[in-house]
């Protein structure tokens, strides 16, 4: 069941809790690489993206999670539906942060042809939750119209509202 296992978990388990997060990654190699180049708290979805099961089994174990996605149009894309999906997860203790691999690079070409220090700067680099959704909204929406400004809005306000914690979402 691909949508149900977190590649990786099985050795990240022990690391997620002595780093107090989790680092998601893209692919199954990224993770490995990852794993063996000084973030051993990595770990992929298994199969082509991320569900909110593999969400719901990570937090789990910690609501620290660095989502760390390739600086490219899918990898955006990817970025996005995480940001989403993670919001009925959050709680007033979570930290959530976005990182991206630019350059048309991900984690494992990093780790080749930079090593660990690049990687460490990414992850350290990486942006909050909410700077990122911001970063999505100014980016899909023309806020400087009333139109543009409404669905902005709206938008928000979906989001928001997948919050299932009632003070976090107030």
């Amino acid at each position: 069941h691909k949508r149900k296992t977190v590649f990786g978990l099985n050795f990240a388990r022990d690391a997620i809790h002595r780093a107090n997060r989790s680092i998601i990654v893209e692919g199954q190699i990224d993770a490995i690489k990852m794993q063996t180049n000084g973030f051993p708290e990595t770990v992929a979805p298994l199969g082509t993206a991320l569900t909110e099961d593999h969400i719901a089994l990570l937090c789990k174990s910690n609501r620290n999670i660095v989502f760390c996605f390739d600086g490219d149009g899918a990898g955006l894309k990817a970025a996005g539906r995480a940001c989403s999906i993670i919001m009925p997860f959050l709680r007033d203790t979570s930290d959530v942060k976005f990182a991206f691999v630019n350059g048309g690079k991900d984690p494992d070409e990093i780790l080749k042809t930079s090593g660990e220090a690049a990687m460490r700067k990414i992850i350290d680099d990486a942006v909050p939750l909410v700077d990122f959704l911001w970063q999505i909204t100014n980016n899909n929406f023309l806020t400087n119209t009333p139109g543009g400004r409404s669905q902005a809005e709206k938008f928000l306000k979906n989001e928001i509202d997948k919050i299932t914690d009632t003070e976090l979402k107030s």
